[in-house]
C-alpha cells in the first residue's frame, strides 16, 4: 500500500469517528464532556501535589519551598543579627568617646574650681589684710562684697584659714575712728 493511501485512509476513519460522535451527542455534551474532563485533569494534579508534599513530611522530608523558606529566614535573621551587633559595637564606641569627653571636661571644671577657690582665697586675704591692718575699719559695701565671695568659696569646698580671716573682717567697726 502506498504511503498517501494509509494517510488518506487514517483520515476517513477520522472523519468517520468524528461524524459518529457528533451523531450520537449535541456539542452541548461534547463541551461538558471536555469541561469535566479538564476538571478531572486538575484535581488528578492538585492531588498528585497534594500527596508529594504529605509523603514528603511524613517521612521527614521537606518541599523545595519550605527549604527555600527557612533559608531565606535564616538569611534574614543573621542579617538582622549582624545589623544589631554593628549598632551595639558603634554605640559601644559612642559610649567611650563620650566618657572619655566627660573625662576631660571633669577634670577641666575640677580645675577651674581649684583655680577659682585659690583666686578667691587671695582676694579675701588681701582684703583682710588691707583693711584690717591699713584702715582697722570695713565699710558696709566692701563687706557685702567679700561676703559674697567667702560664700562661693564655701560652695567650692574652701578651709577654714579664711572662715577665720572673715571673723577678724566682721570684727572691723563700721567707720573710721576718730583719734582726738
Amino acid at each position: 500500500m502506498p504511503k498517501g493511501g494509509r494517510r488518506t485512509l487514517l483520515k476517513e476513519r477520522r472523519d468517520f469517528i468524528l461524524l459518529e460522535l457528533l451523531a450520537a451527542y449535541t456539542i452541548t455534551d461534547i463541551l461538558v464532556f471536555i469541561v469535566m474532563l479538564a476538571i478531572a485533569f486538575k484535581a488528578v494534579i492538585t492531588y498528585g501535589t497534594w500527596l508529594y508534599g504529605w509523603l514528603k513530611q511524613k517521612f521527614g522530608g521537606k518541599t523545595e519551598k519550605e527549604i527555600q523558606e527557612e533559608v531565606q529566614e535564616e538569611m534574614d535573621e543573621e542579617a538582622r543579627s549582624n545589623i544589631l551587633q554593628g549598632r551595639l559595637l558603634l554605640g559601644e564606641q559612642k559610649m567611650k568617646d563620650h566618657e572619655e569627653k566627660i573625662d576631660k571636661l571633669t577634670q577641666m571644671v575640677e580645675l577651674l574650681l581649684t583655680s577659682d577657690r585659690d583666686n578667691i582665697k587671695a582676694y579675701i586675704v588681701e582684703k583682710h589684710h588691707y583693711f584690717c591692718y591699713n584702715k582697722k575699719w570695713i565699710d558696709d559695701y566692701s563687706m557685702d562684697c567679700i561676703e559674697k565671695k567667702y560664700e562661693t568659696y564655701k560652695k567650692e569646698n574652701g578651709n577654714s584659714y579664711v572662715g577665720d580671716l572673715m571673723k577678724e573682717l566682721r570684727a572691723l567697726p563700721k567707720q573710721p575712728i576718730n583719734k582726738k
